[in-house]
């Protein structure tokens, strides 16, 4: 594990046991020993007990559902994840693993136009490439890029749900509130615009082929062939 997910450069210790631990985690990875934490409802950050407002995105902080435990398990190797806020959790490394419809709600809601901007928070250090198993179906998981420009890698099951590490999805949600979604559809539409350019002019081009070659038997099959070939050049570069 690297020293971000084994409690980092925070300086926290459990209380316990004096291991190191995580802001992000609601438990010691030692000992087992929880931390009173409540999580945001709007950026999904785990702020200490007491707080009256969120320490990443500044919203109020409201009373947290409590934490019930489920059959699945951390793909980290940490043990049984608990529910609340309609995500899975894990209590020592502090990933969340998130449904499909659960996910699609989210993202909606936080690229609405009454969205706050949210810093985004540090990334983790790089780990050594993982395949991890699904929670739900234990299922060997997907790595992507969330919403293909977010920075943010995480991992996938299509049929069951995507796992976020610690305050990847507070980060994978900002990414969502400063526009990113919008842009990546936009880049996608540009896209399929200049596909679709291309091949009606290289259509139109085969079309000049023929007719060239109808009406110009004399001209060498190469020759001709050149002069289409830079003609798409030409065409294309404008």
């Amino acid at each position: 594990m690297t020293p971000y997910r084994a409690g980092g450069p925070g300086g926290l210790r459990c209380v316990a046991c004096g291991a190191e631990r995580s802001a992000d985690a609601r438990a010691c990875t030692r000992c087992g020993e929880e931390v009173p934490a409540v999580r945001c409802a709007e950026c999904m950050t785990l702020n200490p007990i007491g707080e009256s407002a969120c320490r990443q995105c500044g919203a109020e902080l409201g009373l947290a559902p409590e934490p019930e435990p489920t059959r699945l398990v951390c793909p980290r190797g940490c043990g049984g994840l608990v529910a609340a806020w309609d995500l899975s959790e894990c209590e020592r490394c502090g990933g969340i693993f998130v449904s499909k419809e659960t996910l699609a709600a989210l993202v909606t809601r936080h690229r609405g136009p009454e969205r706050k901007t949210s810093i985004v928070p540090p990334a983790p250090a790089p780990d050594t490439v993982v395949y991890l198993p699904c929670p739900a179906c234990n299922a060997r998981m997907n790595r992507t890029i969330f919403g293909k420009s977010s920075g943010v890698i995480v991992d996938v099951c299509k049929t069951h749900g995507t796992w976020f590490d610690a305050r990847e999805l507070t980060a994978s949600l900002a990414f969502v509130e400063r526009g990113g979604i919008e842009l990546v559809e936009k880049r996608e539409r540009e896209r399929k615009e200049s596909e679709a350019r291309r091949a009606a002019l290289e259509g139109r081009i085969q079309s000049f082929e023929v007719i060239n070659r109808a009406v110009t038997p004399g001209i060498s099959e190469s020759a001709g062939g050149d002069a289409l070939v830079g003609l798409i050049d030409i065409l294309l570069s404008l």
